[in-house]
């Protein structure tokens, strides 16, 4: 009973990754994987292209069972390396923020809620556009670094994705909750969230340097808008 109750129940989690939408009902996040970065800006590539944004760097979701829904967040800011500006923004303002205000030129911002339909995990060891499908078990794994990452670094003020923060209790759950207290919750609340990310079907990119970029977004784009039709199908 215990079991089923937990399972049953909605819990409001936080992911180390970006996300975008391509319908109204799918979300692609771009999650941490251990695997290198380029997670902010293979989700604006591909927005620009396919959908909308809904969120980067803290990516909230609600767990409801093996059901994932991506929070839109489109108050908080983007986070562009400076190395990747000029790729991702095209000759646009190369601020290291970016604002919704500041993106629209760019892509639209997502305000509602979307279902987490698929996950790509930026891969520096892949040749740049190269996409690998990961099977569950081995994404179980590389995933850990998605949900167990920020509740880590959230004590250190210095990281560039927690400074934007005056303080640690601004960045909380949907109850109020702040994100550091996390660090201590049970082994058992990340194996769950785990459990349901592993029903999402997950493929590593791989993601070069900067100016591989295109050639990034353009293979992995290419592999969901496949997927889509099959889906679709």
């Amino acid at each position: 009973m215990e079991t089923a109750n937990r399972q049953a129940e909605t819990s409001t989690v936080l992911l180390h990754g970006s996300a975008f939408a391509i319908a109204a009902d799918h979300a692609i996040a771009v999650l941490d994987g251990g695997l290198g970065q380029g997670k902010t800006s293979l989700a604006m590539g591909l927005a620009a292209r396919y959908g909308q944004l809904i969120v980067d760097e803290f990516m909230f979701a609600a767990i409801s069972g093996p059901h994932v829904t991506v929070l839109a967040a489109p108050q908080l800011p983007w986070h562009v390396r400076p190395d990747m500006a000029t790729h991702v923004l095209n000759g646009r303002d190369h601020r290291r923020l970016l604002f919704e205000a500041d993106l629209h030129e760019m892509a639209g911002t997502a305000a509602e809620a979307v279902p987490l339909w698929l996950i790509l995990l930026p891969d520096r060891a892949l040749p740049p556009g190269e996409t690998l499908y990961v099977p569950p078990n081995a994404a179980r794994e590389l995933l850990r670094c998605a949900v167990t990452d920020h509740a880590r670094k959230l004590a250190n003020p210095c990281l560039d994705h927690v400074s934007i923060f005056e303080s640690q209790e601004q960045i909380a759950t949907a109850d109020g909750t702040p994100l550091h207290a996390r660090s201590t919750a049970p082994a058992r609340d990340t194996e769950r969230v785990l459990d349901a990310l592993v029903t999402v079907p997950a493929i590593r990119v791989g993601i070069g340097g900067p100016a591989d970029l295109p050639v990034s977004v353009t293979a992995a784009g290419n592999r969901f808008t496949e997927l889509l039709a099959w889906h679709q199908a």
